[in-house]
């Protein structure tokens, strides 16, 4: 099969999440690995469906993201959801996780917050985004 695509996808084909509490869910149509020029190595990718025959291309080029693909190792139906948290420095937190599809079926995207960020999670309760990949 080769490569998730045989160019770099256009930015109107990619799920591009720039700014703290920016978050996309969708429908996995496939998932891969494909070299990123602006990370400089291969990075997880993700389809998702979105109605057209390219769908929306999701690269996992933060380490939190890889790190919760390779934990997740979302499949082919799988609703997952994408999201990207607060700078913090020398890194990006952020994650990967399964949701159920939503009632209409259709990808929800969604741009940074206007409010005020929510109350801080007790470690049960948070989504789990920073261990490491078992190796």
């Amino acid at each position: 099969m080769g490569s998730v695509w045989d160019e770099e996808p256009t930015v109107s084909n990619k799920v591009i999440l720039t700014e703290p509490g920016d978050e996309f869910t969708g429908q996995v149509r496939s998932r891969g690995q494909a070299y990123v020029e602006r990370f400089k190595k291969d990075v997880p990718t993700v389809t998702f469906e979105d109605g057209t025959e390219d769908g929306k291309v999701f690269e996992a080029g933060l380490t939190v993201w890889r790190n919760a693909m390779l934990r997740l190792q979302p499949q082919p139906g799988d609703w997952i959801k994408v999201w990207r948290g607060q700078d913090k420095g020398s890194y990006t937190d952020g994650g990967v996780e399964r949701v159920p599809a939503p009632a209409d079926g259709q990808p929800v995207s969604k741009s940074a917050p206007t409010a005020a960020p929510a109350a801080k999670q007790e470690p049960s309760q948070a989504r789990v985004n920073k261990d490491a990949p078992p190796f």
